[in-house]
């Protein structure tokens, strides 16, 4: 039986890393002509908001892996935007004071937005995939959702 010399996985990671840069790149620009009063921060909080309703920005922050307090910056331009409030507490007192903790929400405007953005992505996605195979779709999508889990 023959045994095979590991093989330097330097090299994949690096054309990793520039290939999750170039996709990083475009994903910007996109945004940007997509929305261009919405950077790609932006729309990447909106979609996590609307994925996870009763996300507050903790929840935001390790999703991100960022700091809370370069989350709570981002949160309020879209609060500032009219885009997110705060939800309603479960007592039903309607959306309070800013306090650290409180479960956020799209608004109307953000719901309309998100709509908009999240089908001109699709759409973007759906075309650079058209010549993709179904197994192949199905690897990529496995593929990047391992690596996001970090498994």
């Amino acid at each position: 039986m023959e045994l095979t010399e590991p093989t330097d996985p330097a090299p994949a990671i690096a054309r990793i890393r520039d290939e999750l840069t170039t996709a990083t790149r475009r994903g910007s620009a996109r945004a940007r002509r997509t929305h261009p009063s919405l950077s790609l921060v932006d729309q990447s909080l909106l979609n996590f908001i609307e994925a996870n309703p009763g996300a507050r920005g903790v929840d935001i922050a390790n999703h991100f892996q960022l700091h809370k307090s370069t989350v709570s910056r981002q949160l309020k331009i879209l609060f500032d935007l009219g885009l997110v409030q705060f939800a309603p507490d479960a007592a039903g007192s309607g959306a309070g004071p800013a306090t650290r903790g409180q479960a956020i929400e799209l608004t109307a405007s953000g719901r309309i937005l998100q709509a908009e953005s999240s089908a001109e992505l699709l759409a973007a996605l759906t075309d650079r995939l058209a010549h993709w195979g179904a197994d192949d779709l199905e690897t990529f999508a496995a593929l990047l959702s391992r690596y996001n889990s970090g498994a």
